[in-house]
């Protein structure tokens, strides 16, 4: 009772925490051409570096992840169907999320829209259990026409900068087939 009593009341908070700006348009940069691109429920391309490879053992399971141990940049892509609005289903994914991690971060879930692709972001740094250093997350979830697509990228909070560019590129490369 306790936990279901303490989960409503996060989603709440979170679900106050939407935006309630009109979502931003945003303009389609071009995708790099050190990244590459793959398919996602056959008709929206996803993209992401060259550098980063498929694996199959991250932290956050998913229909597509991958890695770059080298660079400690990780991408995991989530696919679910459609159950719910897109901002009930994103705070609701958001808190399932944070439950990996020893301390809640203080975030708010953005409206940003591709074309015709709606979706929301956050980014936040926490710590994660399993992990020795702090972590930086970019998360954004999109609506497809019968899913929910979820992309959460990582790396460490030294490395932050770094990846930051290709990032935020990464949780916003969705683009009709």
């Amino acid at each position: 009772m306790k936990y279901f009593i303490s989960t409503f009341i996060l989603i709440n908070i979170l679900s106050s925490c939407l935006s309630n700006k009109t979502e931003k348009t945003i303009e389609l940069e071009v995708i790099p051409s050190h990244f590459t691109t793959i398919i996602i429920d056959d008709s929206v391309r996803f993209s992401f570096p060259k550098d980063l490879l498929k694996t199959d053992n991250l932290k956050f399971s998913g229909d597509h992840q991958f890695s770059d141990l080298i660079n400690v940049q990780y991408v995991v892509v989530q696919e679910d169907d459609k159950s719910n609005t897109l901002n009930l289903f994103a705070a609701d994914k958001l808190e399932k999320i944070q439950r990996k991690m020893e301390e809640l971060s203080s975030n708010k879930l953005t409206s940003f829209k591709l074309q015709d692709i709606k979706g929301v972001e956050t980014k936040f740094e926490s710590k994660v259990y399993g992990w020795p250093s702090k972590l930086f997350f970019w998360i954004s979830v999109v609506e497809l026409k019968n899913k929910f697509v979820t992309t959460i990228t990582w790396t460490t909070i030294d490395r932050k900068d770094k990846f930051q560019k290709d990032a935020e590129l990464i949780i916003k490369s969705f683009r009709r087939k």
